[in-house]
């Protein structure tokens, strides 16, 4: 993958989301979701599938559903695969002038992993660019669950109905696409980066558990004239 991959990581223009919510716990709601709705098609259809050996079947035990079941719902502990994902944004050198705007697409490579959901967080020096617009109607992810943005930051989480199977290709995201196109707008002279906020930035498998793929991501260098 080239010696400029590297772990993302945080610097001083990172500013927390105000939602009340985890994007984590909305992509495993998600999963579990559509995970549901596949068994029970296939159900209807008096099909069987082979449950595959390293995506084990989701359990949950719901409060309520029977008389015997006193405890609370079963918390699902996240999961790290060791199967990469990259993550860049395109172009990587921003060469622009001042009160010039610029696209800068973000990209995913999930090389054979399916994948059901995705959430980024960027950020950038607001004092030499500003986000001017995020366009999702490319995206590779259709379903969209978060869209936050802030003085110098931006966080996105997106998703696709799965069928807890990542090694399959008929449903979920597989290979290389666009999460989002972005347009910034040059503010003044200098230089800096557009930099990925680690904890929020994670590529989820169709596994049924929402567990997180190694992320490489490479950050995007600005030069403003």
């Amino acid at each position: 993958m080239g010696n400029n991959m590297r772990y993302s990581g945080k610097t001083l223009w990172q500013k927390k989301g105000c939602c009340g919510f985890s994007a984590a716990g909305i992509i495993v709601g998600i999963a579990f979701a559509a995970a549901i709705a596949a068994v029970a098609v296939m159900a209807l259809m008096g099909g069987k599938r082979e449950q595959a050996a390293d995506a084990p079947p989701l359990q949950v035990s719901v409060s309520g559903a029977d008389e015997e079941n006193t405890g609370a719902n079963e918390v699902i502990p996240q999961q790290f695969l060791p199967y990469p994902a990259r993550l860049w944004l395109d172009p990587e050198e921003i060469a622009m002038e001042v009160g010039e705007p610029r696209e800068v697409a973000i990209r995913l490579q999930t090389f054979d992993i399916n994948t059901v959901a995705i959430s980024v967080g960027i950020q950038w020096n607001p004092e030499l660019v500003e986000l001017d617009s995020v366009d999702t109607r490319y995206s590779v992810f259709p379903v969209r669950a978060r869209q936050e943005e802030g003085v110098g930051v931006l966080y996105l989480v997106r998703a696709i109905p799965g069928d807890a199977d990542m090694r399959d290709s008929d449903d979920g995201f597989t290979g290389e696409g666009e999460i989002a196109r972005l347009t910034f707008v040059a503010k003044k002279k200098g230089s800096g980066a557009i930099q990925w906020i680690e904890e929020e930035t994670k590529v989820h498998a169709d596994d049924g558990r929402g567990s997180v793929l190694q992320m490489f991501s490479v950050p995007a260098r600005i030069s403003i004239e």
